[in-house]
């Protein structure tokens, strides 16, 4: 009979302990699992979508017409200046937000 003398009881105890933890996790790991999928689920149909729609959304390739890419920092204004008139008006515009924000830092300012 086994009492509180017992060596194997404290092991025991530890090792039902350690299964409770792990049976636990796999409870929660597969809910989470089981979330999972159908999200998966979703997102594979969404990309099964995204897949023909940009199919048949392919131009021809006659359809195809020149464009100028210009950055958002290129105004159509701004195209035709020299640097030295792009300076000053960078200048400008520098000079136009010390005055409200405060000092700009930086070098050439």
């Amino acid at each position: 009979m086994e009492g509180p003398g017992d060596p194997g009881a404290p092991a025991a105890r530890w090792k039902r302990h350690i299964v409770r933890q792990l049976r636990q996790r796999d409870r929660t790991q597969k809910a989470l699992f089981l979330e999972l999928v159908p999200a998966y689920n979703r997102l594979l149909e969404k990309a099964e979508l995204l897949a023909r729609f940009s199919e048949k959304l392919q131009p021809e390739p006659n359809d195809v017409t020149p464009s100028v890419h210009q950055g958002p920092w290129e105004k159509e204004s701004d195209q035709g200046l020299s640097p030295a008139a792009l300076r000053g008006k960078w200048q400008e515009e520098a000079e136009g937000l010390r005055l409200v924000c405060g000092e700009v830092g930086g070098a050439g300012v």
